[in-house]
């Protein structure tokens, strides 16, 4: 295995991802600045941000990202396993909890942060989304972000680094998703989450899997079900149902997957990264390291609003 060839993929790699977070944050401050000029910043609302996130995104950032990753070779090396509506639950339950855990840290670590800073830090990204309007909300968080979000962290990658193995793949794809969603507050879960899809897509080589997981995670738990409640002279008991719903599911799926634990496959690729030198390797290359600065500037953002 030639290092440097290696180490330029992954760097390639990071560049796309890099020239995604580059273009998105450049069209919103674009936006940003049109929108003031004309006097409607302010009176966009919940929903018009919401739409105008999608559009600058997927709409401009997207197209950006494709260009250059069809650039990097296809390196195609997944399974052909077929999932079951057993299965499927199953792996559902599993994403509720590892979601859950993932949630439970970053909100933790922000607590922390607030605490050392001497100010509330809020979830700026879930205070926007709940202000929308719920068909709003279904159409970005659980139509339009699977869709797209399976295609760029899951199929379009992991189809470029078979040749790595499975754990490279698994790792690669979980913390740029994770790092993409730019605060700690979702990185956790995203990073979990990640990992988890990337492992379905690689055993089975069908994305259509970790996209409906994908959709069914962000309806249930994003919270979306409670929109439907809202107005409701009922809403408390609805929450406090919702609520003892997702901590039973998140305690099934988390002893499901230490059940399950062990029969996990796990494949070598004929150019495995040896475990001590992938690190260095995958994400110490100038594109990598060029997304990871656009992320901690997005990350910053995001304590500091």
């Amino acid at each position: 295995m030639e290092r440097s060839s290696v180490r330029k993929t992954f760097s390639r790699l990071g560049m796309s991802y890099f020239m995604f977070v580059f273009v998105t944050y450049l069209v919103q401050g674009i936006v940003g600045i049109i929108l003031k000029k004309i006097g409607m910043k302010d009176i966009v609302g919940a929903n018009g941000t919401i739409l105008l996130s999608v559009a600058e995104m997927y709409l401009v950032g997207f197209p950006v990202y494709y260009f250059f990753m069809k650039r990097i070779p296809e390196d195609r090396n997944v399974g052909e396993q077929h999932m079951g509506a057993g299965r499927i639950g199953l792996f559902f339950l599993m994403s509720m909890g590892l979601m859950q855990a993932g949630n439970l840290i970053g909100s933790c670590l922000m607590g922390v942060v607030s605490g050392i800073l001497g100010r509330d830090i809020s979830n700026s990204t879930m205070d926007v989304l709940l202000k929308g309007n719920l068909p709003v909300l279904l159409f970005a968080t659980v139509v339009v972000a699977p869709v797209f979000e399976e295609l760029m962290y899951r199929k379009l990658l992991i189809d470029r680094i078979g040749s790595y193995g499975d754990r490279t793949a698994i790792l690669v794809s979980g913390v740029i998703f994770g790092l993409v969603h730019g605060n700690f507050f979702q990185f956790f879960y995203a990073c979990f989450l990640g990992m988890l899809f990337a492992y379905i897509y690689i055993r089975t080589g069908k994305i259509r899997y970790p996209m409906l997981l994908h959709m069914m995670v962000n309806a249930v738990g994003g919270e979306d079900l409670l929109k439907l409640a809202e107005h409701s002279p009922l809403i408390s008991l609805y929450t406090g149902i919702y609520t003892i719903a997702v901590i039973i599911m998140a305690i099934a799926g988390i002893v499901i997957l230490a059940r399950l634990w062990k029969q996990r496959v796990l494949e070598e690729g004929i150019m495995e990264i040896p475990a001590s030198r992938r690190f260095g390797i995958v994400f110490l290359n100038p594109g990598m390291m060029l997304f990871f600065a656009g992320c901690l500037f997005s990350f910053i953002l995001s304590m500091a609003a």
